[in-house]
């Protein structure tokens, strides 16, 4: 889950995690800089490529090998 594009902390947000737990699988989210609680002013990302770096890591972060 990637909060901050084309979605956001609403229900449709919150249901999707939560239905596929119960379907046994794990969910990760992300808040992406300027959206949620992180620091800085809302909404705002200096650069695409921070998003992309930050993206990159968690993703790499959370996978698992098969």
């Amino acid at each position: 889950m990637v909060h901050g594009y084309g979605n956001d902390i609403s229900w449709t947000f919150q249901a999707t995690p939560i239905f596929l737990a119960q379907n046994g699988f794990a969910s990760f989210a992300l808040d992406l800089q300027g959206h949620g609680r992180s620091q800085g002013l809302k909404a705002f990302v200096p650069s695409v490529d921070l998003v992309v770096q930050d993206c990159l890591s968690f993703f790499n972060s959370v996978k698992q090998d098969p």
